[in-house]
């Protein structure tokens, strides 16, 4: 694998570029991310999440040497993060192909890998991104994975998904999972919360997207054209972190 190089004024150019084209609550969470806090985040679709941690995994790489792992229901999906890691290099002048399907080495040694629900990713140790864990066939088995691999004190661990019915995921949401005992308060975070487990957990709708700078829905939000495509219940799950069909959804087990 062929490894890649950068030179600090492209790291320093990697830290302009975001700095100029970030949303206000994509700054946000690249600063909690800075304390080393785990995260856990619900969002809209089409927001811009895979930018920020592409941007967040890369340099972080770049800076420290730890290695980053992209984890979610498909190694396909997780590609997708790759191409806006390609995109970020290209920005700074170092060529990478957007269309490989291979991990990427950096000069440092550090590697930034792309994995799906069934790969063997345990073997492997350094900060994880869990994306769409509420979409995985089986959201335990894949926070269980992506813990163990981020498990070092010096690794992050960063959960975000657009949520769904299921309720084994709605406990990972709101950290009750594996605490039976305990009280599952959190349905909806929208300005941020660090809760008392030691995670950051916050809501993102695609109106508090618009109204915080986000551009990719600023021109194009029409909520009328969207409720006309999909169930109201749809429109809740995808567009306004709603979980209460997921909370409601008890007999589920997985």
């Amino acid at each position: 694998m062929k490894s890649m190089t950068f030179t600090a004024g492209q790291v320093d150019g990697l830290r302009e570029h975001f700095e100029n084209a970030a949303f206000d609550y994509q700054k946000t969470w690249y600063r909690v991310g800075q304390t080393g806090v785990a995260r856990n985040i619900t969002k809209s679709r089409q927001i811009g999440v895979d930018w920020l941690f592409a941007f967040e995994a890369l340099l972080d790489s770049l800076t420290t040497g730890r290695n980053q792992h992209f984890l979610t229901c498909t190694r396909p999906s997780a590609l997708n993060t790759r191409a806006y890691i390609a995109e970020f290099c290209r920005v700074v002048g170092v060529n990478v192909n957007p269309c490989s399907l291979n991990n990427i080495l950096l000069g440092n040694g550090a590697l930034i890998a792309f994995h799906g629900e069934n790969s063997h990713a345990a073997a492997h140790a350094g900060n994880v991104y869990l994306g769409e864990y509420a979409w995985a066939k089986n959201p335990r088995s894949i926070l269980l994975m992506a813990k163990g691999m981020a498990m070092h004190k010096n690794h992050r661990l960063t959960l975000y998904t657009t949520p769904s019915r299921s309720h084994t995921a709605f406990k990972i949401w709101n950290g009750s999972l594996g605490h039976p005992r305990k009280v599952a308060p959190v349905i909806h975070t929208d300005n941020g919360v660090f809760c008392a487990d030691g995670v950051f957990r916050q809501s993102v709708t695609a109106d508090d997207a618009t109204q915080q700078g986000g551009m990719l829905w600023g021109k194009n939000w029409d909520k009328d054209w969207l409720k006309k495509h999909m169930t109201a219940d749809d429109f809740k799950l995808l567009y306004l972190c709603d979980w209460s069909q997921a909370a409601n959804n008890a007999e589920e087990v997985k």
